[in-house]
């Protein structure tokens, strides 16, 4: 798997945020200029100076605020640039901390991820700010609560608005049949009044359908309203705050870790794992359920998974149901002896009684150097020692 497909996150985001916190110093400049100078046209007196000057003293303190977080994001870019200049093997490493308080984030174990990275020294490679921002925000829509979104939503308007996103208007319309819920009808016609106008020209249907809740309670059966009217409403905004949020900010919807994993998996798998899965239990593969498999699997050395097929490990077989089958037009079989060797030529593969494959090769270098009989072998994995006439030849198809 491309390289660029894990770490191009690691140098977007930044660069988004500082995209989007400069449009937004434009923006705040823009503004107070233009009412600066529509109050300095007119004869001002003290107290219109006054404001000015309070004017001007706020703005000031914002760019400060907002120069501070551009350095720190810029900041953020160095140390992640110089991690990506790193040997391969440190990066590897690292690579893999990171992606591991990455999948901690995203699934909202902050104290949890930030606590991991900094024992791994990888605090400037993730992004807990932002997750942090965008869990509050989530779990404020998921208690019924849409201030914080629509603030958010007004921060972006104008990216949001070229990119067609229909978030701003799906909290509206929430909140309008929040208001028909409780039987504020006067207050719902005045925040329809208001609020819609602007969304009618492309969301004209769907604001009919909604100001038809005047006339249907919550308890009805017909469509579209009793829909409309759903308590899991507020969950669907909140998947759609991150689905926008992570758009705007290049963040991919699967984390960086599931990619890395589904590769890997899919490049291992063959057609024996999938029959292998067949036949597992089927039940959840959990940390209790893990630990016993792996320790039977340990404490039986028959079983013992060192060598084994990861993809047969109680670790990802349940992982890699869903995983294609990797399309290998070559085997290229590996010597567990010796992991710079292969299995052909002289070094033929070999199956001994308890299953196990060597290449015939390095299995009578090792049986050499541990004393073993000429007409005896030892499968280096168990101990156990079998007779030099059961080791059969392996063919492979």
């Amino acid at each position: 798997m491309d390289d660029f497909v894990l770490e191009s996150p690691l140098l977007k985001l930044p660069l988004e945020a500082l995209k989007t916190s400069l449009k937004q110093q434009q923006k705040l400049v823009e503004r107070d200029t233009a009412w600066l100078t529509q109050q300095a046209a007119e004869p001002c007196t003290p107290a219109t100076l006054d404001k000015m000057v309070t004017r001007l003293e706020q703005l000031k303190q914002k760019l400060v605020d907002m120069k501070q977080e551009d350095g720190a994001r810029i900041a953020q870019s160095r140390a992640r640039l110089a991690h990506l200049e790193q040997p391969p093997d440190v990066l590897a490493s690292q690579r893999l901390d990171r992606l591991v308080a990455d999948y901690m984030l995203r699934r909202g174990c902050l104290q949890g991820s930030t606590h991991y990275a900094q024992r791994h020294n990888v605090t400037p490679l993730i992004d807990a700010d932002v997750f942090a921002r965008v869990a509050e925000v989530a779990s404020a829509l998921r208690g019924g609560h849409a201030a914080a979104c629509l603030s958010w939503c007004n921060d972006h308007k104008t990216t949001l608005r070229k990119r067609g996103s229909t978030l701003e208007f799906s909290l509206r319309r929430q909140e309008f049949v929040e208001l028909c819920r409780v039987g504020a009808y006067a207050q719902a016609i005045e925040y329809a009044r208001k609020h819609f106008p602007p969304h009618r020209s492309v969301h004209g249907s769907q604001i009919n359908a909604v100001c038809a809740l005047l006339c249907h309670r919550p308890d009805t059966t017909l469509e579209p309203y009793r829909t409309l009217y759903a308590a899991d409403q507020w969950h669907v905004l909140a998947a759609l705050f991150v689905q926008t949020h992570h758009d705007l900010y290049n963040i991919p919807v699967h984390a960086p870790l599931e990619i890395a994993l589904s590769s890997g998996m899919a490049a291992l798998k063959t057609p024996a794992c999938a029959e292998a899965l067949k036949h597992h239990k089927t039940q959840p593969l959990t940390l209790d359920t893990w630990l016993v498999d792996a320790g039977q699997a340990q404490g039986n050395p028959k079983t013992n998974t060192r060598h084994v097929c990861p993809i047969c490990s109680p670790e990802l077989l349940q992982l890699s149901a869903s995983v294609p089958i990797a399309k290998a037009a070559r085997s290229h079989l590996v010597d567990v002896l010796d992991p710079e060797g292969v299995l052909e030529g002289e070094n033929v593969p070999v199956v001994l009684p308890s299953g196990r494959l060597y290449g015939l090769q390095s299995l009578r270098a090792y049986c050499t150097r541990h004393g073993i009989a000429a007409d005896k072998v030892v499968d280096p994995a168990t101990g156990e020692t079998f007779d030099a006439a059961t080791v059969r030849k392996a063919f492979v198809l």
